[in-house]
């Protein structure tokens, strides 16, 4: 069997970057094999090819970088694994992977920022947690909330990014292969200065433009954290906070009022009132509920069996399109929907392309476009 000289220091580096210790990674790697792969086989001078490949496919970095012979020191600018230790969700293998990778594309991204003189000034003002964020919520909206009204949450969620790009947010969207073997669990994240990440949500775009909101407050706030939404009354004071701008971000003055008239017996019941409300301003029932529980209009047992309700919905809805899919009704080849780029992104690449930085088969590879106008088009 064909062996590798490696620099094992390396894939220590990156266990500390992923937050996982040896023996994790060796449980990972060994699955589903007969003879689990021993600790002396991996971290050794040399390492079998596809004991290697076996580590790649978690860390995803090439095999050429685990045989630099060079140094390589954790730092804080490179990962927000390396500046925060402790996160409001529980993070699996698929949450790590998801964020490495995006990191990757961000650390990308900066250096054509810097080659290509590309200037991206904070235009937004910041806050502290013990600021309303009720305020906060429509003093920032005014600024960042699309004037049309849109009829497809998809379409409002392009014009958000839109307008995100244009105050320098860069905002992007990762989106799974049904395939995938480790699932995120991540709904979104916030990494400083400026940049936000958003889940692709298959049951539908209200959450993923709820969580847009939610991370727009970490923005504000300037605290990094990688968000798994879980709606209860038992928040931190900075998740209460993200979640209340979120809120009132998305329903503005006018629903807010109106959300007071509708009566109670129609808010326990789910009645027709509340889907109406959550389809006209993309804001999704479960967001709906939670505002009232918080405001005593309901209580939050009976938002828990509304929550519950939603779960069962969203279930139904899966199943009947694994059957479709299965009956060739639904998407064919199984393919992954495309995400939706940030227009920030497209003229940062631009600007780079201009400057010489990026050649025309990378700027059309990495934006899946045929045509250099096309991209520069948005």
């Amino acid at each position: 069997m064909k062996k590798i000289a490696i620099n094992p220091q390396r894939i220590d580096y990156m266990i500390g970057l992923f937050g996982l210790s040896r023996d994790e990674l060796l449980g990972s790697i060994s699955r589903k094999l007969k003879n689990p792969i021993q600790e002396e086989e991996i971290f050794s001078g040399e390492i079998k090819e596809s004991h290697l490949k076996k580590v790649d496919r978690i860390f995803q970095k090439g095999l050429s970088f685990y045989t630099d012979p060079k140094p390589i020191v954790p730092k804080k600018e490179n990962s927000i694994f390396f500046r925060k230790q402790q996160f409001n969700t529980e993070l699996g293998l698929g949450d790590r992977e998801i964020v490495n990778k995006t990191e990757s594309r961000i650390l990308s991204l900066s250096a054509l920022r810097k080659l290509s003189n590309y200037s991206t000034k904070r235009k937004l003002p910041t806050y502290e947690n013990s600021q309303s964020p009720k305020q906060a919520a429509y003093q920032i909206r005014e600024k960042l909330y699309p004037e049309e009204s849109y009829k497809e949450d998809r379409d409002f969620l392009k014009k958000v990014i839109q307008s995100f790009a244009s105050n320098n947010i860069l905002v992007i969207e990762f989106v799974e292969n049904w395939n995938k073997k480790n699932k995120a669990s991540v709904d979104g994240f916030f990494v400083a200065p400026d940049t936000i990440v958003i889940k692709r949500n298959r049951n539908g775009y209200k959450r993923e433009i709820f969580t847009l909101a939610h991370e727009l407050g970490h923005y504000l706030l300037g605290k990094e954290e990688l968000d798994h939404l879980k709606f209860s009354k038992d928040r931190d004071r900075t998740e209460k906070w993200c979640d209340e701008f979120a809120f009132y971000f998305l329903a503005g003055r006018d629903v807010v009022q109106e959300m007071q008239s509708v009566p109670d017996d129609l808010i326990k019941h789910d009645g027709e009132e509340i889907l109406d409300i959550s389809n006209k301003n993309h804001i999704s029932r479960l967001a709906l509920f939670v505002y009232f529980a918080t405001n005593r209009r309901i209580t939050w047992d009976r938002y828990s069996v509304l929550r519950d309700n939603l779960k069962a919905e969203y279930r139904r809805k899966e199943q009947k399109r694994i059957q479709q899919k299965q009956e060739g009704l639904g998407p064919k080849n199984g393919r992954a929907p495309q995400p939706i780029f940030s227009p920030l992104e497209e003229r940062i690449y631009a600007s780079a392309f201009y400057e010489g930085v990026v050649e025309e088969y990378e700027l059309l590879t990495h934006f899946k476009k045929k045509t250099v106008e096309e991209v520069l088009d948005g």
